[in-house]
């Protein structure tokens, strides 16, 4: 429980400093300080009733991130907090490893493939997704299929268990990597659900198969060396990943067979409406 010294702290201030990698204890510290300007480390435990050996850890570690100075006076060593615009610097800080991430990213990623190739030739992996964070990596993953990517779809689209911004992000890259998707439905209409125009005007493609004859009771994704399958159900989310080309390769001959099959679906929306027509 908070003394009623540390009490009046706004607990909302409080979580907003921790995404400055401020603990508790040393946000309360800064706002401490912010508040009464110079004080020893004495004066800052018995006011906020944190042990001086904590406290003293705490103010070197908030002296170290540039939150606090200290000055040496007559009465010994004092601390004080740093203007809050120092938050200003740590975000353009943050930015600056951000942008120098983003450029060495495609690099690294190409970098660490070669190493991966180098040292596992397995040609089998699995790999195993829950929850609907999972579901979203699954579904991520799809970004690296080379031109064309099939799909078994159990639903209207895939915002059923992803939210409509990642969906939409998602769609968006189909198109810019101009990826043709082919997707298998029993659904004998689809609603509009999406703006991404252009790939559903250039690279979609829907057909209808009868639950009579083939059935689908799970998505699932062909792509590249994947075969992956995955479900979301009263709220539970489950997928796997197979990562065998001899496997993927079948599944793509099986999935040909049934789209031969299948009846063709009339688009009729830019934005991803479809009907199968009598």
């Amino acid at each position: 429980m908070l003394s009623a010294q540390t009490d009046r702290f706004d607990p909302e201030i409080l979580l907003k400093l921790a995404k400055y990698d401020l603990d508790t204890e040393s946000a309360q510290i800064y706002l401490f300080l912010l508040e009464n300007q110079s004080k020893s480390a004495l004066e800052i435990s018995r006011a906020l009733k944190i042990s001086r050996t904590k406290v003293y850890r705490i103010l070197d570690k908030l002296v170290e991130k540039k939150f606090l100075v200290h000055e040496v006076q007559a009465a010994g060593l004092r601390f004080l907090a740093e203007s809050p615009e120092r938050l200003n610097v740590i975000l353009h800080e943050r930015a600056l490893v951000l942008s120098q991430l983003q450029h060495q990213q495609g690099a690294l990623i190409k970098e660490l493939k070669q190493l991966g190739g180098k040292y596992h030739s397995v040609q089998s992996e699995v790999r195993y997704y829950t929850g609907l964070d999972g579901l979203k990596q699954l579904t991520y993953n799809s970004l690296s299929a080379k031109k064309q990517l099939l799909i078994y779809e159990l639903n209207q689209d895939m915002s059923k268990f992803v939210n409509y911004d990642f969906a939409e992000n998602v769609r968006q890259e189909l198109l810019e990597h101009q990826t043709t998707v082919f997707q298998l439905t029993n659904l004998t209409k689809i609603l509009p659900h999406t703006e991404v125009t252009e790939l559903i005007k250039k690279f979609w493609k829907v057909r209808h198969v009868s639950e009579t004859e083939f059935q689908i009771k799970f998505e699932v994704l062909i792509y590249n060396h994947v075969y992956a399958l995955y479900t979301y159900d009263r709220g539970e989310a489950f997928g796997i990943e197979i990562h065998n080309p001899y496997l993927a390769e079948m599944q793509r001959q099986l999935f040909r067979f049934v789209w031969k099959r299948a009846q063709i679906m009339k688009v009729t929306d830019s934005r991803g409406g479809a009907e199968l027509k009598p």
